[in-house]
């Protein structure tokens, strides 16, 4: 009754600020990863030539959806060699009639990237304007706002920038590793051009990020992390013929030890010390930590072929922070009905002595129930050995500027259809995937 009656107060685990910041870093990094790779694919439309009023014509045009709110649609009235004019219609607020504007579109914010795509493939860059505009086409743009010089960038005055939606997409999860509070989730570029929840529903091969739950269970074994490891061929028959998989990085590398391997992401290793501690123990040690369920045990699962979500990633290299403890994530933290009195409460630890008013015997105490899914020591070794990614090897970028404590591990698949990084502070445990939804 009380879910009809609107009786019901929900908390949910969510934090607003953080929530902005992932779905602003996310389109920031999807559009800057567009610009680079993806491409220029054209107008959105084209008002013909022969209008003589460019107003109702632009008017007429559906907004696609997905776009940002600072995006405006935009027609190009006029297109020379450096430079285009623009036109929009601008709306200072609700209450205001859409005031016509124009501005100019330099040459030099798209000529760096908006190179034509030409069969699914990415032509050469535009030597001048009309290579990449014409008169009447219906465009996206955004007013940058001026920049003060910093260091030696100089400043940059007010100015136009061509946009496009991204083909590419991706998905962010940010999680309290002590709690497995959800705290950001963002499952796409944009909600309103697709409801899909990349972060949760879709099922994507984790790749080298899933390194660390190979190595884990050698460690619960007692191989240290400075045990000298062949990095050297590996041939393995299958049913599909005779498996040689390599190094991303390139040849074998002869003696190193765990740590230099789970740095440079060492393939080889992987394979061999998945066949050393046995695929029976990898299996496990996936299913413990809640990324891979049953997982099928063969060899070339240890390289991360099998399939898992962002959000169980995350949730994953969390347990590995809080000293191997297991992490549900969880969105909402209590329901309440409409007299305060609570109905569901996520955190199910036992409090001894929070019932009474009576304190003298000490403060009440938070009894520890969440399942051990590994050795407090293995867990140690492990965010140590990732510490030393994000600083020496495969992950530099991801720590740098931060200055704290940063650990993870970056994933890439065969042919680039899937890119990761899962990583953590003592504090925040976050995953990021990037790739296409169709490869």
């Amino acid at each position: 009754d009380q879910t009809t009656m609107g009786g019901l107060v929900v908390r949910t685990s969510l934090e607003p600020a953080l929530q902005l910041e992932a779905e602003r870093a996310l389109r920031r990094g999807l559009m800057d990863y567009d610009r680079r790779r993806g491409g220029w694919r054209g107008p959105v439309a084209r008002i013909p030539s022969g209008a003589t009023e460019w107003l109702p014509a632009l008017q007429a045009v559906a907004r696609p959806p997905g776009a940002l709110p600072e995006w405006r649609v935009a027609v190009a009235l006029e297109v020379r060699d450096r430079e285009a004019r623009m036109a929009w219609l601008e709306r200072p607020d609700a209450r205001t009639a859409p005031q016509p504007r124009t501005a100019t579109l330099s040459f030099e914010e798209v000529a760096g990237w908006a190179r034509p795509v030409l069969d699914g493939g990415v032509g050469a860059s535009p030597r001048r304007m009309q290579d990449v505009l014409a008169p009447g086409d219906v465009v996206w743009v955004e007013t940058l706002p001026a920049a003060p010089a910093q260091g030696r960038t100089s400043a940059r005055p007010e100015r136009l920038t061509l946009r496009q939606m991204p083909e590419v997409e991706g998905a962010v999860v940010a999680l309290d590793p002590n709690t497995g509070r959800v705290l950001a989730m963002v499952g796409g570029f944009s909600f309103e051009r697709s409801w899909y929840n990349r972060a949760s529903q879709a099922m994507r091969q984790p790749g080298s990020s899933f390194k660390p739950f190979v190595y884990l269970p050698a460690l619960e074994q007692g191989i240290p992390p400075n045990q000298q490891l062949l990095d050297g061929p590996v041939e393995v028959m299958t049913p599909q013929g005779l498996w040689r998989p390599g190094n991303y990085s390139g040849e074998p590398r002869g003696w190193v030890t765990m740590r230099r391997a789970m740095e440079q992401s060492l393939n080889l290793v992987t394979v061999r010390l998945a066949q050393q501690v046995g695929m029976a123990a990898v299996s496990d040690v996936a299913n413990r930590f809640g990324v891979i369920r049953n997982m099928p045990r063969f060899l070339s699962m240890s390289l991360g072929a099998g399939e898992t979500t962002v959000l169980r990633q995350a949730a994953g290299y969390a347990s590995f922070v809080n000293g191997g403890r297991q992490v549900t994530p969880t969105f909402i933290d209590t329901v309440q009905g409409r007299q305060g009195r609570l109905v569901w409460r996520t955190d199910a630890r036992r409090c001894d002595g929070c019932e009474g008013t009576d304190f003298s015997a000490g403060p009440p105490r938070l009894t520890e129930e969440r399942r051990q899914v590994t050795d407090p020591v293995a867990a140690f070794q492990m965010v140590s050995l990732l510490q030393g990614v994000v600083q020496r090897g495969t992950g530099t970028r991801a720590g740098a500027g931060l200055n704290r404590p940063v650990a993870g591990k970056t994933g890439t698949t065969d042919d680039y259809k899937d890119n990761w990084f899962v990583g953590f502070t003592p504090d925040l445990a976050v995953a990021v995937w990037v790739g296409y939804d169709d490869p």
